[in-house]
């Protein structure tokens, strides 16, 4: 008998703290962050691609981008003061951002461009980036099981082909400062063949600095 109005306090303070932070949300309202989409733009498919002086027939070009994501700048103050400042710059921005409940260190599915068969601007992914200074745009292209993660197939004077089957990193530089959701932005990938074969088919160690300066 003596349980019950206990019982019955306990609860009711149960639904006032609910109650509590349920207007608690309501009065700081919703907020997405920092919001950076990533589009592609695939150039028109021809059936005679510039390369050099000449022209090549490409049989094959495509390539399968797994996910992005934005690379923060290794830049720390020297010393301990200059280290603390550091941290508690990046709690300001944090707090004053409201995205750490939304953070996305990644983008989603990957994504395969054909570019023989596909032009214009296709969609790619939204990153929900923690507020900081970021230096670079990483791709990371990986095959999947019936896709390489590179494929450029054709001929010019003679036959060439450079087809990757591994996963490679693509370091695009960018130079972003994001504090606030209004530093939101979009940023936008190319995807030419001609821009990969601007200085002749491409070798396995060369790729990725050519499409650096492609995308």
């Amino acid at each position: 008998m003596s349980e019950r109005p206990h019982r019955t306090a306990r609860w009711t303070c149960t639904v006032w703290f609910a109650l509590g932070l349920v207007g608690s949300a309501a009065c700081l309202g919703y907020d997405a962050g920092i919001e950076v989409v990533v589009e592609l733009r695939v150039a028109p498919p021809t059936a005679r691609v510039p390369m050099g002086e000449g022209f090549a027939t490409l049989s094959d070009a495509r390539l399968r981008m797994s996910v992005v994501e934005l690379v923060v700048c290794d830049d720390v103050p020297e010393g301990s003061a200059g280290a603390v400042m550091a941290a508690l710059t990046s709690v300001r921005r944090a707090w004053s951002s409201r995205a750490l409940a939304h953070v996305t260190d990644v983008s989603g599915s990957a994504r395969t461009i054909d570019a023989l068969h596909t032009s214009g601007t296709l969609e790619g992914w939204m990153l929900r980036p923690m507020p900081g200074r970021y230096c670079a745009l990483r791709v990371h292209l990986e095959p999947s099981e019936d896709a390489p993660s590179f494929a450029l197939v054709g001929e010019a004077d003679v036959p060439f082909a450079t087809v990757l089957d591994a996963p490679l990193d693509v370091d695009l530089p960018i130079e972003l400062v994001l504090e606030a959701p209004e530093d939101g932005r979009t940023i936008t990938l190319d995807v030419d063949p001609a821009c990969w074969l601007a200085g002749g088919p491409p070798s396995h160690a060369e790729l990725a600095e050519r499409l650096a300066s492609c995308l």
